[in-house]
């Protein structure tokens, strides 16, 4: 339980830092976070696409979750 918590809450992080560095921030060293989350998740695309997919995939984590262990209040959808 704890472990698919904290893969949610690493979806939810990476995706922030995706939006962050759309916005035009930097990571301060590389790679950033548009080719981590590409490796991580095997997602091909633009910036825009990539965040796209990430959505959909925390939606999913999230419904898996809800499933298996009640509802998951506490990780915030935006």
């Amino acid at each position: 339980m704890i472990d698919d918590k904290l893969k949610l809450i690493a979806m939810c992080t990476r995706r922030s830092a995706l939006k962050l560095e759309m916005l035009g921030m930097k990571r301060s060293r590389s790679p950033s976070a548009y080719m981590i989350i590409k490796r991580a998740y095997g997602i091909t695309g633009n910036r825009a696409h990539v965040l796209e997919q990430l959505e959909i995939l925390i939606k999913q984590e999230k419904e898996a979750q809800e499933r298996n262990y009640g509802n998951v209040q506490s990780i915030r959808s935006n």
